[in-house]
């Protein structure tokens, strides 16, 4: 996974070194904190990367240096659902508290159940 780690942390550097431009350059707080967002959430995932298989020495095709596309199939990924409306209702149960936060509280309270809800039915089926 060295490969994926590498590319996120180079990704993140470009995230950082692209909200410190834009903040030179336009001195604009919201669109500098978003570009910075993508930073550290792509540093996130670098780091949950490297954390979760720093122990395991297994070679991953991805890691050869003549890699090619057809290495890597036949690798089992884990279960995925194939088709689940939970996604869709758990979006609709966000942006049902979110637009709470501007229509009154009683949609985002609305919202939140509707979210939690389609969260954990999401989550019950992938198992």
């Amino acid at each position: 996974m060295k490969t994926g780690t590498r590319m996120f942390l180079s990704s993140a550097a470009f995230g950082a070194a692209i909200a410190s431009i834009y903040w030179y350059v336009s001195h604009e707080t919201v669109g500098t904190m978003l570009l910075a967002l993508i930073g550290v959430a792509l540093l996130f995932v670098a780091a949950y990367i490297f954390l979760t298989v720093r122990g395991d020495r297994r070679q991953v095709a991805a890691d050869a240096a003549d890699a090619q596309p057809q290495d890597a199939a036949g690798e089992i990924i884990g279960p995925l659902p194939a088709e689940s409306v939970w996604p869709i209702m758990l979006a609709i149960g966000v942006v049902l508290a979110l637009d709470g936060l501007v229509y009154g509280v009683w949609l985002a309270v609305l919202g939140f159940i509707f979210a939690t809800f389609s969260g954990v039915a999401l989550f019950r089926e992938s198992r």
